[in-house]
């Protein structure tokens, strides 16, 4: 059963993220990008990375915990979930449903 807070949790998260990206503007490079500004840059970039990581993580946890199914198995969920933002996938409901989700009944119900 999800957390009655968890809408609330995302939506928090969708905030949080929005923030910080206001907060991480990228470095300014003048001329050809020296060592220093190259490191610059990958800072921003892992701190780009961390929060929209972060973002995720809330969002799909949350999905994760609203799939209907009595025997979910939630590492496959996840491993759906996530396969999601590196890839196009066309296939993640199906993928779902293997991991045991169960939106025919839910929708039934």
């Amino acid at each position: 059963m999800p957390k009655a807070s968890s809408t609330v949790n995302t939506s928090r998260a969708h905030r949080d993220l929005i923030q910080q990206l206001a907060t991480l503007p990228p470095p300014i490079i003048v001329g050809a990008a020296d060592p220093v500004d190259v490191e610059t840059r990958v800072e921003h970039v892992r701190n780009v990375y961390v929060a929209m990581v972060t973002y995720l993580h809330a969002v799909i946890t949350d999905t994760a915990d609203r799939l209907p199914g009595a025997r979910i198995d939630q590492e496959k969920v996840l491993t759906a979930l996530w396969d999601t933002t590196d890839e196009t996938s066309d296939s993640v409901l199906r993928d779902l449903e293997r991991a045991g989700v169960r939106f025919h009944l839910a929708a039934a119900a």
